[in-house]
């Protein structure tokens, strides 16, 4: 039986989230020198970003969260390291946004992208991914 394009994205992004929204009261360290830049800038100067990132922060108001501004965007080329975790398409260090191009060229990239801003709203770390609903309810629209 070959798994639906929903469960594969789901699979992928459970791949992703041991590594990302790290606790910022010490950001991770993170290192994309084995590859380059494909793209930076705030997610309001991508069209495609800034609407992904206001269905995010409409679905995290409801849940009482507000946060001014726009997190800063850095797409790479190739996967690359965040903290411990090695070979990661996302991560959220900094009030900045990392993801892979691989991400942002797939379906998901707006799981990626979501969840990666839901970090940079709340200031939560990875240890609250599995009790904090917005991580399942804010990600996929």
């Amino acid at each position: 039986m070959k798994p639906t394009p929903a469960i594969t994205a789901l699979l992928l992004l459970m791949l992703l989230l041991p590594a990302c929204g790290q606790d910022q009261s010490q950001p991770a360290q993170v290192d994309i020198s084995m590859t380059s830049i494909v793209w930076q800038g705030y997610a309001n100067e991508d069209p495609v970003l800034l609407r992904k990132f206001n269905e995010t922060m409409e679905c995290l108001n409801s849940f009482g969260f507000f946060h001014e501004g726009y997190p800063y965007v850095v797409v790479v080329e190739d996967i690359f390291t965040c903290g411990a975790y090695k070979d990661k398409l996302g991560c959220y260090s900094a009030n900045t946004v990392f993801f892979a191009q691989s991400a942002y060229e797939s379906t998901l990239y707006f799981e990626v992208f979501k969840h990666e801003v839901i970090h940079w709203a709340t200031g939560l770390g990875i240890e609250n991914e599995t009790t904090a609903p917005y991580f399942t309810q804010c990600e996929v629209h």
